[in-house]
């Protein structure tokens, strides 16, 4: 229990840290920011003692189950979306730059968002919980604190719907991310699963984006479609077996 306390309280002086040093994006760039960041947190990883497979980054490797699995209900998500019309957002620029720019913005989402946001929050935050509170508590607790980790950037407590979106669409992303930790214990698959939906959502373009964000109809199916969705998801995640029965650790 004392382990777990002592796990939880680091994960949250962590993302206390990090949040408040991204107020110096600016000034310092996201490079060099999320250099920073991940440093402090394989630091603290390793003053604590945390093994791989703990965070849940070792063990035996299901490649349908741990990887192929989280990827495709990424994919899945972005079906909502689809009747409205995408397209490849090229930034005004000529096609090499447009790929440059892709490259920089798909290592920036799996590696300075992802793989940090994953390792923080399912592999070290909820693993702290679960041994503290159990893994009940442990689902609701790292949900609750990685919403509240988006706010620090682009919120206000305005009663707009941008606003509640920013708190919604992490809030069950996480809570759906969490049970996959929790029955499957692996978080390979959720790291490549956040950092390619983060990428494709910056990359690709909605012909009839003020319909849905500009509209009450268009605010009542992103959440419904959303919820849907996350919901199947969840589901899936609850019924399939857990890691030892799936010959994973």
């Amino acid at each position: 229990m004392e382990r777990g306390k002592a796990i939880v309280l680091s994960a949250i002086g962590i993302e206390i840290m990090t949040s408040s040093m991204v107020l110096l994006y600016k000034a310092m760039g996201w490079v060099p920011l999320g250099i920073l960041t991940l440093l402090l947190l394989y630091l603290v990883i390793r003053k604590l003692g945390i093994q791989r497979e703990e965070l849940g980054l070792g063990g035996r490797l299901n490649l349908k189950v741990h990887v192929l699995l989280p990827l495709s209900f990424m994919l899945l998500n972005l079906t909502w979306i689809l009747p409205f019309g995408v397209g490849l957002n090229t930034f005004g620029k000529p096609m090499k730059i447009v790929l440059l720019i892709y490259l920089v913005l798909l290592i920036k989402y799996l590696i300075f968002v992802a793989l940090y946001e994953e390792i923080l929050f399912r592999g070290l935050m909820q693993r702290g919980f679960e041994l503290w509170k159990g893994p009940k508590f442990a689902i609701i607790a790292t949900t609750i604190l990685f919403t509240l980790g988006h706010t620090v950037v682009r919120f206000s407590l305005q009663p707009t719907f941008p606003n509640f979106w920013r708190l919604y669409n992490p809030f069950l992303a996480s809570l759906v991310y969490s049970i996959y930790r929790w029955r499957l214990r692996r978080i390979e698959g959720l790291i490549l699963a956040h950092g390619l939906g983060d990428f494709i959502d910056r990359i690709l373009t909605v012909e009839n984006a003020d319909w849905l964000l500009g509209t009450f109809e268009g605010h009542v199916y992103m959440v419904l479609a959303y919820t849907l969705v996350m919901a199947v998801q969840g589901y899936a995640y609850m019924k399939i077996p857990n890691s030892e029965m799936m010959g994973g650790r």
